[in-house]
């Protein structure tokens, strides 16, 4: 074998790595544009609920959907135990705040203005729930009020009355009045 038999076959052998190599930095560069995953946030006017959603998306194409409760107000939870829970009439999403193209490499990252709010759960204890509960038999309008009243026109008056007169209830160790 001549020498340049040997630098031939060398070249030939570069050639197929080299040639390795793009493909897999190319099949890499498609899996990074095709694929990625994009967190934002829903969030309903009317209750104040507020969420953290993640898309898996291929080619712009939402595959998956994953949705992790935030925060949730009192005024929601007491139109849920009233039995009148939001409809979410204005529950929009708003713009993505974290885009991870292909699954890992994060080149858009905003944080996100949210926190668990759980300022009520000194409050709303199960003594609390059951005096919603009662409330709710003795008075079946109510639910719908609540609901059209706090959740709807914010009439936050009227909602700061029914919190005082649930917590009195509870104080009065479940009398009713």
């Amino acid at each position: 074998m001549s020498a340049w038999g040997f630098k031939m076959h060398l070249t030939k052998r570069r050639r197929k790595v080299i040639s390795i190599v793009l493909a897999g930095g190319a099949v890499v560069a498609l899996w990074c544009l095709l694929v990625h995953r994009c967190m934002g946030v829903l969030g309903c006017e009317a209750c104040g609920y507020n969420a953290i959603y993640t898309d898996i998306r291929i080619a712009g194409y939402t595959v998956h959907r994953g949705v992790q409760v935030r925060r949730i107000t009192l005024q929601a939870r007491i139109a849920e135990d009233l039995g009148a829970p939001c409809e979410h009439p204005d529950l929009r999403e708003y713009p993505v705040h974290q885009r991870y193209w292909g699954l890992c490499i994060c080149f858009d990252r905003r944080p996100f203005a949210m926190e668990m709010n759980l300022d009520y759960q000194e409050v709303y204890t199960e003594q609390f729930r059951d005096q919603i509960r009662r409330l709710v038999r003795r008075q079946p309008g109510l639910a719908e009020e609540f609901r059209q009243r706090v959740l709807y026109e914010h009439e936050w008056q009227y909602f700061r009355a029914f919190r005082e007169r649930i917590v009195a209830m509870v104080d009065s160790n479940g009398s009713g009045q």
